[in-house]
């Protein structure tokens, strides 16, 4: 697929722009005003935003727009916030992350305009997403009726599923070789085979059984659990999901049990390092990876979100490792629990205070069109902060866009968090595909790992957004989240490592007793009103 006809006028523009940023207002109905105007501006301090009066892509949009911003930048934006809300001082805007309890408060405090109105006239780029979306426009609507928010989504094919499983690739290719089969491991079966291979080969030649086969950290990313577990049932973050308009909890189930009863059998073999996983950090799991004499390698499999958690690409090479699919359970059925196809949040608002809200939408509005996508990805400047190149992109596409800057250090990215995104995979996946930069560009292994595991996506089906005004049914059913998370974690941590046994009937009427005193029945429930079901 071709870039679309409104991108290659924006590079055209972008191109004019490094001369006269003029020259691309124009092209887009810029300025936004015929004299200048000042807006004020709360927002969340970011890290890699530099300075926003002299940040290029902030500089360059009021040229642009003829908006002048304000900052108020904010380390602790959430108590900050509520100090705001509670005393007299106002913005214009808000751009910030919200949660629908904030966005709640602030309708009751008067703080937030409606946005309804103004979405029909003058916000086109918006008005298009919520009609192309359906889901989007019920994510933004408050019970009262009301939009008060744009939104922020990330299509990253990374996103959707965060328990992908990772292995040294040479070992990998190793073990494949020794099989003759170049997609193992598919089955559990297969996956224990690897494991032992790796116990067994002296993989790293220096004459000592000290390879690790699978080892991850305290971090819940990095725990193995919930990829193991997808070979017998699914198993989502929170332990539940939403089926049939049920809420069906997963850590009670006979499969639940036959999966813990084989990632026990792989800890007392040696091919789990479960006492080590669950005592040590991220940090030092990122040790025992990263060195640099291939006599030392010893982990081999890890399980998390991407390689970046785990490889110092100072010392390996993102690439050194490589995702294998989801495991097939005993139905030839692979599951990657996915919540969502991309991720959505709520994002930037205006004030009611504001001195001009149709010229505030105006410029909000911006951001979730073609050009304001890409201009997040990739800059506002052609020749300066990228390149258009007639080699494929990564997801196959021409031409190809390539980075002259890097976004987070380089000045012009406009600061994640602040305002709002309408993510395109046509825009994110246009980046070149250079082997070079596969080290210090994550896009390519993030774009592998997520369309390998894309096929096997199952949704949990539960709500990007959910709105409720009951905070007493909200904290209820947070503080049972929090007793139940915590009693699956803890049983099927000592059932793992053998403190409890799990083949032992009583040992396991046990535990479910306990999820009983602590709840779960009442859980459950709360769950259901809250989601509506």
């Amino acid at each position: 697929m071709k870039f679309s006809k409104s991108l290659l006028c924006l590079a055209l523009a972008l191109s004019l722009l490094a001369g006269c940023a003029g020259a691309f207002a124009e092209e887009s109905g810029f300025p936004l005003v015929s004299e200048p105007i000042t807006f004020t501006a709360f927002t969340a301090w970011v890290e890699h935003m530099s300075d926003p009066a002299t940040n290029t892509m902030n500089v360059t949009y009021d040229e642009m727009t003829g908006v002048h911003i304000d900052w108020i930048q904010s380390q602790d934006y959430t108590t900050d916030l509520n100090l705001m809300i509670a005393g007299e001082q106002d913005v214009d805007l808000w751009l910030i992350p919200f949660s629908t309890s904030q966005v709640l408060t602030m309708v009751d405090a008067g703080k937030l305009l409606p946005l309804n109105d103004l979405i029909d006239e003058y916000a086109p780029n918006l008005k298009a997403a919520l009609e192309e979306h359906p889901e989007f426009r019920e994510y933004l609507t408050a019970p009262d009726g009301n939009i008060y928010t744009f939104f922020t989504t990330d299509c990253g094919l990374h996103m959707p599923n965060r328990r992908k499983m990772f292995v040294k690739k040479d070992w990998l290719n190793a073990y494949r070789e020794s099989v003759g089969d170049e997609t193992a491991p598919n089955t559990v079966e297969e996956f224990e085979e690897m494991l032992v291979f790796f116990r067994d080969s002296d993989l790293n030649g220096n004459g000592a059984q000290d390879e690790i086969p699978l080892i991850g950290s305290t971090n819940v990313e990095d725990e193995p659990l919930y990829y193991l577990m997808n070979a017998f049932t699914q198993a989502s973050d929170s332990f539940y999901h939403i089926e049939d308009g049920q809420i069906v909890f997963e850590a009670n189930s006979d499969a639940w049990r036959e999966g813990l009863k084989w990632i026990a059998h792989l800890n007392s073999e040696g091919l789990f390092y479960g006492e080590e996983t669950y005592v040590q950090d991220r940090d030092q799991l990122r040790a025992l990876v990263n060195v640099s004499d291939p006599a030392n390698y010893a982990v081999a499999a890890i399980p998390t979100f991407w390689e970046g958690r785990f490889v110092d690409s100072s010392v390996l090479n993102w690439t050194d490792y490589e995702a294998i699919l989801p495991l097939e359970d005993a139905d030839g059925v692979r599951r990657a629990v996915a919540n969502g196809t991309t991720s959505f949040g709520l994002q930037s608002a205006i004030s009611s205070t504001c001195s001009d809200p149709v010229t505030a939408i105006r410029w909000l509005d911006w951001w979730v069109g073609e050009e304001g996508s890409f201009a997040q990805h990739w800059g506002m400047v052609e020749g300066e902060d990228y390149e258009y190149r007639d080699v494929p992109a990564i997801n196959g596409t021409e031409p190809s866009v390539a980075a002259l800057k890097d976004s987070y250090t380089s000045n012009f990215r406009f600061g994640e968090n602040s305002v709002p995104k309408y993510d395109r995979e046509s825009i994110r996946y246009a980046a070149s595909l250079d082997e070079t930069v596969f080290n210090t560009n994550n896009s390519y292994v993030l774009y592998v790992a997520g369309k390998a595991y894309q096929p096997y996506w199952v949704d949990t089906n539960i709500p990007l957004v959910t709105w409720s005004a009951d905070t007493d049914l909200i904290n209820s059913m947070n503080e049972y989240a929090t007793l139940i998370n915590d009693t699956v974690r803890m049983a099927y941590t000592e059932f793992i490592l053998g403190l409890r046994d799990i083949n032992n009937d009583s040992d396991w009427q046990a535990y479910l007793d306990e999820l009983d005193a602590v709840g779960l029945d009442a859980y459950l429930e709360l769950l259901t009103q809250y989601y509506a079901l």
